[in-house]
């Protein structure tokens, strides 16, 4: 048991964990961040492609997936869809990085998605899936878990956070 447990019945004092202190600054914030808005949160789980047809269509009233086999509207603006495609363009250069296995890469991508969409459960989600790839097991877990926390009904995190768990 440790010794915040023993103290406090719990892992968390103040909103952090007593292991955080293995984070660095930037990953506390990373993982402290307000979550964007869901509606340009839900944007960033869209193909590229539909912004486009969003686009031409100057923003719509849309169904989107909604990561638990459903679907909702999802309202976005031509504002909208111009953030998302920088947002976006960060986000193909990690996936493009971890490709090639090139998960540091990745996930300096993932962080600059990140300053622009702070609390995004899709990068959090692929930073955490980056730092397990590379073996760095307890600080993928941290992404995860904060990427589910946000969306928990979301498949796709929730199945990444089970992988992860099961080889730590």
């Amino acid at each position: 048991m440790s010794f915040w447990k023993k103290i406090f019945g719990s892992e968390s004092v103040g909103g952090t964990r007593a292991d955080d202190a293995s984070l660095s600054p930037e990953q506390l914030e990373e993982l402290s961040a307000k979550p964007i808005a869901r509606n340009r949160m839900d944007l960033l789980w869209l193909d590229p492609q539909t912004f486009e047809l969003l686009a031409i269509a100057g923003g719509a009233n849309i169904l989107t997936d909604d990561g638990a086999g459903g679907a909702h509207p999802l309202q976005c603006t031509p504002e909208d869809i111009k953030w998302a495609k920088e947002v976006v363009a960060y986000a193909e250069e990690a996936y493009k990085a971890g490709q090639r296995g090139d998960h540091p890469a990745a996930i300096r991508h993932y962080r600059e998605a990140l300053k622009l969409a702070p609390g995004c459960d899709n990068y959090l989600m692929s930073i955490g899936c980056c730092y397990g790839n590379m073996g760095n097991k307890k600080i993928g877990l941290k992404y995860l878990e904060r990427a589910a926390e946000i969306s928990p009904g979301n498949e796709r995190i929730r199945k990444n956070l089970s992988g992860l768990r099961r080889i730590i």
